[in-house]
């Protein structure tokens, strides 16, 4: 997908988030636990990244439960979280990966994955969004121009279905 496409999709999954009722988040952010310190990317900081779990009533909508025990786990590092929680993942530039998420309900398990994000970039390409179409395609072209090597990468809010 082309960063134009991913812009239009993130937006679509903002306004989505921002319709839902969330319960709020009473406990302190979790932090990971290092698993292996050798062979391991620069940190270059941390992400606070939002976990949410959800069921279908029987009116077929989604609802946010509270509760769910989720297992997680990324390159060197991993935890233990109750939902809804924050957590704070590690990042290491350019060099992030994708952390996966397994939660349980008490009767279902379910997987997601937390995908790391250029955050820097999709900033310079909604900095342009005040200009229009042509403004975001400026922007866009900026940022492909860019030198990735210092930009901040982080993770979306996590949401598991069960």
């Amino acid at each position: 997908m082309n960063k134009l496409g991913k812009i239009a999709s993130g937006s679509v999954l903002l306004l989505g988030a921002a319709c839902a009722q969330h319960k709020e988040i009473t406990s302190q952010p979790v932090d990971v636990r290092f698993t292996q310190q050798a062979n391991q990317p620069e940190l270059r900081g941390y992400d606070a990244t939002t976990v949410r779990t959800f069921v279908k009533n029987a009116d077929d909508k989604s609802v946010e439960v509270t509760g769910a025990t989720c297992e997680f786990r990324g390159s060197g590092f991993e935890g233990t979280l109750t939902t809804p929680a924050i957590v704070n993942l590690p990042t290491y530039g350019n060099a992030t990966r994708s952390v996966r998420f397994v939660c349980s309900d008490g009767t279902n398990t379910k997987v997601a994955q937390a995908a790391p994000y250029n955050v820097t970039s999709d900033e310079r390409i909604a900095a342009g969004a005040g200009g229009g179409l042509i403004g975001v395609l400026v922007m866009a072209s900026v940022d492909a121009a860019a030198d990735k090597t210092n930009d901040r990468w982080g993770y979306r809010s996590v949401t598991v279905n069960f």
